[in-house]
């Protein structure tokens, strides 16, 4: 009779990752056990033992829920039989076979597993010994942070392997089949043929240029040539020059060893996948979610009023979607937190924190605009905005960014309302629905609208339509590459700045293209052990790719002036102010016109200023720094040349809060 010797519960359960022994009473010569699974299958697990068995179940299955269920351990119990007069080899026969039932409930991983290609080339072959360029720990390294689970390493048996290698270029079309009597045929294709000759070399399948000639028949013979040009030889004769006497004022050549050169070296040291992410949390998952997640072009769209982005699909449903996503983040969040003050949680925590990731970076324009977007109800003369965003919590600075409030919270519940009381911005979408003539569930038939039963192909008609939107507001973003304005948030999109000044025959430079990411996606900067805002402005300056995208936008506004004032002071001056310096900070001067024999050369100085403030000791400047009457606003900014007398730290402006 079989028992249990160790491995299961009071109630004959189990777990896959624990080992579990049995025992059986019964005297036998010879004990044969295996395991049958839920779904029939029989595992053996004898392996060389006697009347006690202990086996490990999760080195044959996997931690899946189909694994759970009730299990059957059975042993077969043989006796040595001797047959005939033969002494020396004595048979077996079974006397009887013992089973005995048991459960598996163990926590399962219904994540499906996403594998990434071992890509490498081979670089020698000894014997039976492949050299590549790439080894699997090498590739491991590069990937750490976006493995989760690592099933595999470099001593497991590789089944699924490729060896690829290049025969023939297809773009080469020099091959030809040669029938004889200067029979030549085209070849632009070959394919292996491994169902006419199953053994290697198999057979080759061409594809002509031109139709193959009805005088060739089946078994013909015929040879694949290649096409070789013959060597060309060609005899040059040169020449030397004879310099000749000519009436030009030659120019010495110019003396630049003792000029330092004003183009700097563009290079960056090698940095690692660590170094490039730099040391803080937030700003890795930051860099990684912006720079190595593919994303649509940002449009600058209004996402304020609905017909600028909805045509075919449904506001109402985009709004509701949005709304499970921020309840999904809701709970993951709760759920990271209850996992913080638990041991070994390392796992589950990165789990729930990748699922917070992908709903964030898988958010579409309208969504983000919801997400990180604060608005607010104006009303003035050049129109009526509604207050379109989800309430937020935030000051809108890198450190404390907008973010939606509960969904849970008064102020969201007010500002969401319902249809039923027509209320509040799910009111607001349901009513823009109605009245919009272009979505695709409108455009149904009527028999077909009518049908409760077709809520789900509705959904469907909506998802087609949000497709269709998306297309048709890159259609209408077209015509606003015309739409030359200064602020980044308006006019044609950021992110095609560069493109559309090279579309004009400009090819521009990204000054900023050397930055570290923290600095030029975030405008954050190392100091000391911690990373703060680079720049010594107010916490909502932009990143240092913003300024440059926005000096450029600048340039490409004022492109039409720049060509048309080619050469002369104003254009000179437009160009400064497109990088935001005074014009006063140079003194340029102008030379043209006729010269005559030993007449000085005429130049012109411009708006030459002398007048400046002079600090001695302790002397400073105090002034006010008060709100606006009509804005209510502070400035925003204060703009001041100097010139230090010493290379010395200096105190330059100073905020003395009073009253606060």
């Amino acid at each position: 009779m079989i028992q249990v010797n160790s491995g299961l519960s009071d109630n004959n359960t189990g777990k896959l990752d624990t080992q579990i022994s049995f025992i059986t009473t019964t005297y036998a010569d010879r004990y044969t056990w295996r395991v049958t699974t839920p779904d029939g299958t029989e595992l053996g697990v004898n392996s060389g033992q006697g009347e006690l068995v202990t086996f490990l179940l999760e080195t044959q299955l996997e931690a899946v829920a189909a694994n759970n269920g009730n299990y059957i351990i059975s042993v077969d119990l043989a006796d040595e039989r001797k047959t005939g007069g033969d002494t020396t080899d004595p048979g077996m026969f079974i006397k009887a076979t013992e089973t005995y039932e048991f459960k598996i409930d163990s926590p399962t991983d219904e994540r499906i597993p996403v594998y990434t290609p071992f890509v490498s080339t081979i670089t020698d072959i000894k014997g039976t010994d492949i050299s590549l360029s790439t080894s699997w720990n090498e590739l491991k390294t590069k990937l750490s942070s976006q493995i989760e689970v690592d099933n595999l390493s470099a001593t497991n048996q590789f089944k699924n392997v490729n060896i690829t290698y290049n025969i023939n270029d297809k773009r080469d079309l020099n091959t030809f089949l040669h029938f004889g009597d200067d029979k030549v045929l085209l070849t632009t294709n070959v394919k292996t043929d491994k169902e006419t000759f199953i053994d290697s070399p198999y057979s080759a399948i061409f594809k002509l240029y031109k139709p193959l000639p009805d005088d060739i028949e089946e078994k013909d013979n015929v040879y694949i040539v290649r096409e070789i040009l013959p060597q060309i030889t060609e005899i040059v004769e040169l020449k030397p020059y004879d310099q000749e006497e000519e009436d030009v004022l030659v120019l010495r050549v110019p003396d630049s060893t003792q000029v330092d050169s004003p183009v700097s070296k563009r290079s960056t040291e090698f940095k690692s996948y660590e170094d490039l992410l730099t040391t803080d949390a937030r700003l890795q998952k930051e860099i990684e979610d912006k720079y190595l997640t593919k994303k649509s072009t940002n449009l600058n769209i209004d996402f304020s009023n609905y017909e600028n982005f909805i045509n075919f699909s449904s506001a109402e449903k985009r709004l509701k979607n949005f709304k499970y996503k921020v309840e999904l983040l809701e709970a993951y969040t709760a759920e990271s937190a209850s996992l913080v003050n638990i041991s070994n949680s390392q796992r589950d925590l990165t789990i729930v924190d990748n699922k917070i990731r992908n709903v964030k970076t898988n958010l579409d324009g309208y969504e983000n605009y919801l997400y990180s977007t604060k608005s607010s109800y104006v009303t003035s003369s050049i129109g009526e905005f509604s207050n379109a965003s989800w309430p937020k919590a935030g000051s809108g600075s890198y450190e404390f960014p907008y973010a939606p409030i509960t969904s849970s919270h008064a102020e969201f519940t007010d500002w969401y309302g319902s249809i039923s009381s027509k209320t509040g911005q799910l009111y607001s979408a349901s009513l823009y629905d109605l009245n919009n003539e272009n979505r695709l569930v409108t455009l149904l038939p009527t028999h077909v609208k009518e049908d409760i039963q077709n809520n789900q192909f509705f959904d469907f008609m909506d998802m087609i339509g949000q497709q269709f939107d998306e297309i048709w507001s890159y259609t209408k973003a077209m015509a606003d590459v015309t739409d030359r304005q200064n602020d980044l948030s308006e006019g044609f999109s950021k992110d095609l700045i560069f493109n559309l000044a090279k579309s004009l025959g400009w090819t521009q430079q990204d000054g900023k293209d050397l930055l570290d990411l923290s600095r030029l996606g975030f405008g954050q900067k190392l100091s000391g052990t911690t990373y703060s805002l680079y720049t010594s402005g107010s916490l909502s300056s932009p990143p240092e790719a913003d300024v440059s995208k926005e000096i450029t936008k600048r340039l490409i506004a004022s492109m039409p002036y720049l060509l048309k004032a080619k050469g002369t002071i104003g254009a000179l001056k437009g160009v400064l102010n497109c990088y935001g310096i005074p014009s006063s900070i140079l003194r340029v001067r102008e030379y043209g016109g006729l010269q005559k024999a030993n007449h000085k050369a005429q130049f012109e100085i411009a708006r030459k200023f002398t007048r400046a403030l002079r600090f001695t000791g302790t002397q400073y400047i105090e002034t006010s720094w008060d709100d606006d009457d009509n804005s209510e606003r502070k400035p925003d900014t204060v703009e001041f040349r100097f010139r230090a007398v010493s290379g010395s730290d200096q105190l330059l402006v100073q905020k003395i809060q009073i009253g606060l």
